[in-house]
């Protein structure tokens, strides 16, 4: 029997390139669809994401968050420690001249 090739869009290619886990569990979701509810969708009289899908999105969001704070704080942690070098260097600079 010959496998059928499946088609994507493009929308699921950026959707699985974003996060496959939500690729694949709107491909589960859309096996249980209706015909109905998939016109339903191509005429955009059906809610366009699930609520997996939002919460998805709320958690992509948080960890954004999340990764936004640590490199801020990365940011600092390297501009602190260049900062105590650059101390550490002129106290044994004033310390060297002071024992001359």
């Amino acid at each position: 029997m010959a496998r059928r090739e499946e088609m994507f869009s493009a929308s699921e290619i950026a959707q699985y390139s974003y996060c496959p886990l939500s690729w694949y569990l709107s491909r589960q979701e859309a096996g249980r669809r209706s015909w109905k509810g998939w016109l339903g969708r191509l005429t955009g009289s059906a809610k366009d994401s699930t609520p997996g899908q939002e919460e998805g999105l709320h958690q992509h969001a948080r960890v954004g968050q999340a990764i936004n704070r640590l490199q801020a704080e990365e940011a600092t942690s390297r501009a602190l420690r260049r900062l105590s070098m650059l101390l550490l260097f002129l106290s044994i600079a004033v310390f060297a001249w002071w024992l001359l």
